[in-house]
């Protein structure tokens, strides 16, 4: 909280102020009465001494999501399990312990970039080396860029209105904001050799591989489950638009309508159909133009923001989560061995899974 820049300027100062609404628009406002003891404390101060099991901790992030932060103090939160248990029996063989780390946090604080920064730069014993580095300039020719603002500006209306007007409904998904209790969990843990070699092989890139294969899972559940399988459902991939000036606490990416190939049966051609989406959506307008419009839509009174946000949905969101390359530790030697992400899953989407490509973790 009180690292300083070279200016001398909090770092991460946003971290003492709220966000919310005034006069009708969303704002910041300093919180006079900070305490960092509101912020990091025990998940339940009366339990702390009990050992806490994997799934009764999800079923406490569970309960957490569908509550939102009190605006009356900046809306983040650690929340410290010092008895974790998985589920694992085997986990806990020789007698190793372990802990577990909540972290709530609102959107507009920091993107997952920043957050990760914050994690691996002030968590972390060392800083680890990071699997993109977001500081790298890019190196686009000045008519590229030139050509990219003019396609905004001469298609971006039609292809706003088409995102808007999508009506996206499935047997995943209703085209409805959806209401009720969320269910969280994680997969089994994916070998970053074995997708390295399935990347190098069919000269693909991960993060086609890991929403081909969301597309695969999709397709399973409408089988298992009897319902008919959609040809296509659409994500929102969240997309960094790199690269940033500063890793001071900012949002800068966006999401994007991706269709994904449920409907084909085979891996590879499903594999080779969300890569050719991907290309498609690098050359069109739609990453800039949805960015750019995120930005204007925060500066317009809460009422457009809520209505224009409402009408945005998919059948699932999918985020991206870079991490370090190598083996990291935290509080004196403590090796990090899992982390995931959840979003708080609102307005019209209907699932969401995120993507941890941290060498430090199982």
């Amino acid at each position: 909280m009180l690292f300083r820049s070279i200016n001398g300027e909090r770092f991460y100062d946003v971290f003492r102020k709220c966000a919310i609404q005034k006069f009708g628009y969303y704002c910041w406002q300093h919180d006079t009465q900070f305490d960092i003891k509101n912020h990091i404390r025990f998940l339940n101060e009366d339990t702390a001494h009990v050992q806490l099991t994997e799934s009764q901790v999800f079923g406490e992030i569970e309960r957490l999501i569908d509550h939102p932060l009190s605006p009356k103090r900046p809306q983040w939160e650690f929340l410290l399990v010092p008895h974790y248990a998985y589920n694992d029996p085997t986990k806990a063989a020789g007698g190793k312990t372990y802990f577990a780390l909540i972290i709530r946090v609102h959107h507009s604080f920091t993107d997952g970039i920043c957050g990760g920064h914050i994690l691996q730069n002030g968590f972390a014993d060392t800083s680890p080396a990071l699997a993109v580095d977001p500081l790298k300039p890019l190196r686009i020719p000045f008519v590229l860029k030139c050509l990219m603002y003019a396609s905004v500006l001469f298609v971006g209306p039609r292809n706003f209105f088409r995102t808007l007007l999508l009506e996206e409904k499935n047997c995943f998904h209703s085209g409805k904001t959806l209401t009720g209790p969320k269910r969280l969990s994680w997969s089994k843990s994916v070998s970053l050799e074995a997708l390295k070699r399935i990347r190098v092989k069919t000269s693909t890139t991960t993060t086609a591989i890991f929403v081909s294969s969301i597309a695969g899972a999709l397709r399973k559940l409408a089988l298992k489950k009897r319902k008919p399988v959609p040809e296509i459902v659409h994500a929102f991939p969240t997309i960094a638009m790199l690269p940033y000036k500063t890793l001071k606490p900012q949002n800068r990416f966006t999401v994007s309508l991706l269709p994904t190939s449920t409907g084909i049966s085979s891996p590879i051609e499903r594999l080779n159909a969300t890569v050719k989406a991907f290309k498609e959506l690098e050359r069109a307008p739609d990453i800039l133009l949805s960015f750019l419009t995120m930005k204007v839509v925060g500066l317009l009174p809460c009422f457009v923001t809520r209505f224009i946000s409402n009408l945005a949905h998919a059948t699932i969101l999918i985020s991206n989560i870079p991490g370090p390359i190598k083996q990291c530790t935290v509080f004196g030697g403590c090796p990090w061995l899992d982390m995931s992400a959840w979003a708080p899953i609102r307005c019209g989407t209907g699932n969401q899974a995120s993507r941890d490509t941290d060498a430090s973790c199982h």
